[in-house]
């Protein structure tokens, strides 16, 4: 479980790191960049329906795996956008992966915790009991 909430904190680290340089490297303005991270918050927009309907169908530790590995695979990605178009779709992507694979995380998470800690405590960050 702590893999989860690591390489998903690992990998946004190391995504808004970059933001500045891929800034510079396709020469954007700041509303341009403005515009282009948007693609974030659509992504995560996106991915809490998905995640809603991949988990009445498929295992979330399955899921789970399987969102670690796209989130691994598409971080590198991001940082070959050419274009501000590019960036937008790749952060939007990306970040549809992170946050489904954050849901998943949290999924997991609350269903592991009776089996571990007694009756439920979980605190949700992000999202009201």
């Amino acid at each position: 479980m702590p893999a989860v909430f690591l390489t998903l904190g690992a990998t946004v680290g190391t995504w808004a790191s970059r933001v500045p340089a891929i800034k510079g490297s396709l020469h954007l303005s700041a509303g341009t960049l403005g515009l282009a991270l948007l693609g974030p918050a659509l992504g995560t927009v996106a991915a809490m329906p998905l995640t809603g309907a991949l988990l009445a169908t498929v295992a979330p530790r399955r899921l789970a795996r399987a969102g670690l590995v796209l989130v691994a695979a598409l971080l590198p990605l991001t940082a070959l956008a050419t274009s501000s178009g590019v960036a937008a779709v790749g952060y939007t992507v990306f970040s549809l992966a992170r946050t489904t694979g954050r849901l998943l995380g949290d999924r997991l998470a609350e269903l592991l915790e009776p089996e571990v800690m007694g009756p439920p405590i979980v605190i949700r960050a992000g999202c009201l009991p």
